[in-house]
């Protein structure tokens, strides 16, 4: 789970922390625990201090998996003024279903219902944008304030487990209204953690540029969660130890001449997994009209039995496979615009007659693959592209070559591959598309199918903030485009 920028209520605003944030919340701390103000740093989360009041409890998700956060806290402003925070958490004790909730108020603000409306709005997001369906509070039974909190906030008891009172609410208790997402983007602060050497340029920068170009756009950006049993839909089932074997426990090693590993790169990897699955579950269900999934490294290189060409597992295979096999769809299909050929989602897909593999790219380029006469079972379309083509001569052979193939597939879901660096800043290849190029291309596929797309190149940082923005630009205006006015269907 990411918590999102702000979780608004009635009389509160519930928002993420902000470098002028800090002159306020060191005045709230040394009001309440002054003992303690001497030692508060910016960036240190206020919940690790003292015998706090109307501290939460864990809330244990019926069906849905929450992993940790990143700064995973959110601060509550009432009229401008500071007056507590509220942490939610998945520490490192436990399951990957249990979050830690944690509410406190400044001493001033209390007994004027703030914490109450801080977890009400808190369980609303749970409920109507995370997904949940039941959420259990299990609480120290010496704890009255915080039982107090969650019965005014309508959990009911639900027994007892050891020293701990239980208490339930569900979705249908808590009647949350019908929220479509719209499209949604799917990332996490863990991809920055893929640490690579100083020259590569599979970079965390990436990340960073891509999110920043989506800033201010009508999106809606959840967590990616990582996923390993998902993995086994493209791999070994013991791939990801095996790939995590070979990483250092400091610094960064090689896995071959362009592929790099560190601590983490593993964990990182497989939020791309998971936000690739997370995404095809929420098209599916009809709750994101498309996703978008950043996260690092990419992946169409990888091959079944190992790491290639920066990517660690095949996460658009994985996604395709994930919508035959879990959703079972009978055509799906997936379009790979990135330079260089999708060698390894070609190689997982190539013999599964419910999929069909598109992909443009460069001629010559690394990985030497994807010549018009490799067609797996009849199922694989490659459309090599040569050096210095224009965005015009581009669009042209797109629009003659494989719109015709993907429309006489008539794919029920396209999962998309999306490289920029055919972008005409790009120094890894020649090709010079621009970003209303990759917009074209990205409108074009959501006329047929509605798209999950997957951040696979694109190095540029410029270019690639640019490109990113307008491929979800794309998917934006494919949304309101399909929007039904509710008075037009009286």
């Amino acid at each position: 789970m990411l918590l999102p920028p702000l979780i608004a209520t009635e009389r509160l605003q519930l928002r993420r922390p902000r470098a002028d944030d800090a002159p306020r919340i060191a005045e709230a701390v040394e009001e309440t625990l002054p003992d303690l103000a001497e030692w508060f740093k910016w960036g240190e989360l206020l919940a690790r201090y003292g015998d706090l009041e109307d501290m939460g409890a864990r809330a244990v998700s019926g069906q849905r998996r929450f992993d940790e956060l990143s700064n995973p806290v959110l601060f509550i402003w009432h009229d401008h003024a500071f007056v507590g925070e509220v942490l939610v958490d998945n520490p490192s004790w436990a399951s990957d279903r249990a979050l830690e909730l944690q509410i406190w108020v400044r001493r001033g603000a209390r007994g004027r219902g703030y914490a109450t409306e801080a977890l009400e709005g808190v369980v609303r997001h749970l409920f109507e944008v995370q997904g949940c369906r039941t959420l259990e509070a299990r609480i120290e039974s010496r704890n009255a304030s915080s039982r107090k909190l969650f019965l005014r906030a309508g959990f009911q008891p639900y027994g007892n487990l050891s020293d701990l009172n239980r208490f339930v609410i569900t979705a249908d208790d808590a009647n949350p209204p019908e929220r479509p997402l719209g499209v949604v983007v799917l990332t996490h602060p863990e991809c920055l953690e893929h640490l690579v050497d100083d020259e590569h340029s599979e970079r965390p920068e990436r990340i960073q540029a891509v999110m920043e170009g989506l800033k201010g756009l009508d999106i809606t950006v959840l967590g990616a969660p990582r996923d390993r049993a998902s993995t086994e839909l493209a791999h070994p089932a013991t791939h990801p130890e095996d790939v995590d074997g070979a990483a250092p426990e400091e610094g960064v090693a090689r896995l071959d001449a362009d592929t790099d590993i560190s601590a983490y790169s593993v964990y990182a990897a497989l939020r791309g997994v998971g936000g690739v699955v997370a995404g095809v579950d929420l098209v599916l269900a009809g709750r994101a009209s498309s996703a978008f999934v950043v996260t690092r490294p990419p992946g169409h290189h990888a091959q079944r039995e190992q790491p290639m060409g920066f990517c660690f597992f095949a996460t658009a295979a994985i996604g395709a496979l994930h919508a035959v096999r879990t959703h079972r769809l009978q055509r799906v299909a997936v379009v790979d615009f990135d330079v260089h050929h999708g060698n390894g989602t070609q190689a997982i897909l190539e013999s599964e007659p419910n999929t069909l593999f598109v992909s443009t790219h460069e001629v010559f380029l690394y990985p030497q693959t994807g010549a018009p006469s490799e067609v797996g079972c009849g199922n694989v379309l490659n459309v090599p592209m040569e050096p210095h083509t224009s965005g015009a001569a581009y669009r042209e052979r797109f629009a003659d070559v494989v719109l015709p193939r993907l429309r006489a597939f008539d794919p029920q879901l396209v999962v998309v591959s999306a490289g920029f660096d055919g972008h005409v800043r790009d120094d890894h290849s020649t090709m010079m598309l621009d970003a209303e190029d990759y917009r074209w291309i990205t409108s074009r596929i959501l006329e047929i199918a509605p798209v999950v797309s997957v951040l696979e190149g694109g190095y540029d940082l410029v270019a690639l903030a640019l490109s990113a923005r307008a491929h979800v630009e794309a998917m934006v205006a494919h949304a309101a485009e399909g929007a039904v006015d509710p008075a037009s269907a009286v």
